[in-house]
Formats: structure tokens, sequence, C-alpha cells
């Protein structure tokens, strides 16, 4: 049991760092990467990458790279493969969209300037930027479970701190069950015809304001029936469950085109936008980490 469990924490930590969760390259690699534009359809960055240095795995949409100053550069691939490329100062790459790690290993400083480009959003779908943060919300929530389910002793898991309070191993399948399910609510909404309101309700909440009343565990929510957690999962089965909803989610807002601000679900708390579901699914995370947290801290006063 063991052996599965650690098979699919790992396997879920390399989801949480892999391709679909992979970060921006201004925000894993500041010191290298330095962002001196960008509008709706460009971004220009700066790139100093001195001998040896290396950047963490991120990702690009296509994008030109203009060399400064030549030298060598490696790219590993989110799939493992290298490939190494030879930059001549004054000529210009272009590089598709892609995730890679990135390591300087010639002999002297390698200076770009990099131009990404930026499909426009279709009216109503999500720009380039808003992908990113809300794939990023949901790498930073999925690795935050993570760390919390691999400190949670064996004898703590399914153990309630009392007997109307969910324990650490109910509230991971109450996140598995619930991502599913609005997504489905999304897709479903999706389906149907774009509301006429739809400019009213996005413009109701912004991101910062839902994710405020989410990390608010003062405010109480009800979850409907079909979220409630039965308990007596295993700690494999709870975080293959959350994983797999986890990776079928972010694989979604990778890739959708659909005019996802101009449809709109019904929810047990009110009308939202498929836009604003999404995000939400990222904060219902967040707000159950928070949560998993006084579990485990009630628990252990005991």
């Amino acid at each position: 049991m063991r052996v599965r469990i650690a098979i699919v924490v790992v396997a879920l930590l390399l989801l949480a760092s892999g391709s679909t969760f992979a970060q921006d390259a201004a925000v894993v690699a500041p010191t290298i990467y330095k962002v001196t534009f960008e509008n709706e359809r460009v971004r220009i960055i700066e790139v100093t990458f001195k001998k040896g240095e290396s950047a963490p795995m991120h990702s690009h949409p296509d994008h030109f790279a203009y060399v400064l100053s030549g030298g060598t550069i490696e790219l590993t691939a989110a799939d493992g493969k290298i490939r190494v490329i030879e930059a001549t100062t004054g000529e210009t790459i272009f590089v598709p969209a892609e995730a890679h790690s990135s390591r300087n290993v010639g002999k002297r400083t390698l200076k770009l300037v990099v131009t990404e480009l930026k499909e426009a959003a279709p009216s109503g779908g999500l720009s380039a930027g808003e992908k990113a943060e809300i794939l990023d919300l949901y790498r930073r929530s999925t690795q935050e479970t993570l760390e919390l389910v691999s400190n949670t002793p064996d004898e703590l898991w399914a153990k309630k701190p009392a007997p109307d309070r969910w324990s650490v191993s109910e509230v991971v399948e109450h996140l598995g069950l619930t991502e599913s399910l609005l997504l489905g609510l999304a897709t479903k909404s999706l389906a149907e015809p774009a509301s006429a309101n739809w400019a009213t309700v996005e413009g109701g909440m912004s991101t910062d304001n839902m994710m405020g009343m989410l990390q608010n565990r003062t405010q109480k929510f009800q979850a409907p029936e079909p979220a409630q957690p039965k308990g007596g999962m295993s700690r494999a089965d709870a975080l293959a469950k959350y994983g797999g909803a986890r990776a079928v989610t972010a694989e979604f807002v990778r890739r959708t085109n659909l005019p996802v601000k101009k449809h709109v679900a019904t929810l047990p708390i009110g009308s939202m936008t498929v836009h604003q579901v999404l995000v939400m699914i990222g904060g219902h995370n967040l707000r159950h980490n928070a949560q998993i947290r006084e579990v485990l801290e009630q628990l252990q006063k005991k």
C-alpha cells in the first residue's frame, strides 16, 4: 500500500510541475527573463543567461528570439527530449510554442530579446494571460494539496477532529468530487446558447473578489449532496481521483477557445460565467487546503 501511495504522489507531483502547469519564464527565473513590454498581442522579454545558469520548466507561446550576444543553450522538453541550439549574434530564431527547461551550456553569457506572440482571445474567450493565470492557480493549489497529504500521518488520515467535521480523507475526496461536478456544469453551460446577461454576471465579481470570498473560512457553504464525501477512501484512491479530475480541468483550460465568459452556469451559491467557474475551481481547492491545515492542527493538539 505504501508503494502505491508513493507512486500516486510522485505522479501527481510530476503533473503539478509538468507541461500542463508549466509556469511563466519570468516567474520561475526572474533574474534571467525580464519582461520589458506587454500588450494583448505580444510580450517582449530580455534574456540574460550567464554561463552555467539554468531555468526550471516553463512555457512559451510561439516566439522569436533575436540574438544580441551568441552562445549555446540546451533545452529540455517536458517529455525529456534534449536539444542544443547554437545561437549566433545577430540571427533571429523562431521557436514554436512549448514547455521546456533551459541551461546555458556555452562558455559565455547568452543575451536574447524574445518576442512572444499572443493569439487574440475570441470574443468572450480567455486571453493567453488569463489562461496562464488560471493554470498557475491550479498548479499552486495542487502542489499545496499534495504537500499537505504527504505530511499527514497514517493515523490521522481518516480521523475526524469532531463528529461534525471532515477528516483529511474526506476533504480530498470532496475536492475530487467537486472538481468533476463544476467542470460538468461548465461544459453543460457551454453547450447551451450564450446568456443575454453574461456581461453583468462577469462584471459582478472580479477574480480578486472571488478569491477573497473563497479564502474567508468564517463564511460557511453547504456542499450539495453529490459533493458530500462518503468516507472510507484510501489515500491512494483519493489522490488518484483528485489528480485525475485536476488533469482534465487543466487540459480543458489549456485547449479551449470557447467564449467561456458568455455562458452562465447556475450554482448553489449563485450564477457565474464559465470563466468564473474555472477560477472558482482553483480557489475552492485553496479554501479546502486551509481546512486540511485546521483539521491537522486540531488533531495534533489532542
